[in-house]
């Protein structure tokens, strides 16, 4: 399970670059802090942006 604390904070991260991306950056940065958290973090990375 995923903790919702590491959700929010991608969320807040994801609420201030979002309208920075274009399709392919939103991929990259969303790779990246998947891979970031580890274990979970894919599922973390799609509960936070949706």
């Amino acid at each position: 399970m995923v903790k919702q604390k590491i959700v929010d904070a991608i969320r807040r991260k994801f609420e201030v670059l979002e309208p920075e991306f274009d399709e392919r950056s939103r991929r990259i940065w969303a790779a990246s802090e998947a891979d970031s958290v580890g274990y979970g973090g894919i599922v973390a990375v799609s509960k936070a942006t949706g």
